[in-house]
């Protein structure tokens, strides 16, 4: 047999840093959406590459539909907020109080 010349590759493996449950759960939940994952795109390979990339392409638009909500969302949050405000009269210095202010004094 003869020794090996040259890199050889070594897998490194994840030690364990503490004993934190919370740690420990979500490790065991990342290596579930792994294999869940891996499991879903298993029938991928028996498709045709063509088909492939648009299932591929698909994900990445449903993707990029789900992060961009939360924006969405935002924005006509503060443009309904902004509409309110400007409905209010907010020229008096009374405007600005509750209804029933009990800390004031008046």
């Amino acid at each position: 047999m003869t020794e090996p010349t040259g890199e050889v590759r070594v897998r490194s493996v994840r030690t364990p840093q503490s004993s934190n449950v919370l740690e420990q759960v979500a490790d065991v939940a990342g290596g579930v959406l792994r294999v869940g994952f891996a499991v879903t795109t298993l029938p991928l390979a028996l498709l045709p590459v063509a088909s492939q990339q648009h299932i591929r392409t698909a994900a990445q638009e449903i993707m990029h539909a789900v992060v961009s909500l939360p924006g969405e969302f935002s924005n006509i949050v503060s443009e309904s907020v902004e509409k309110w405000a400007a409905e209010q009269d907010l020229g008096t210095p009374e405007s600005g109080k509750a209804p029933k202010d009990e800390l004031s004094d008046k």
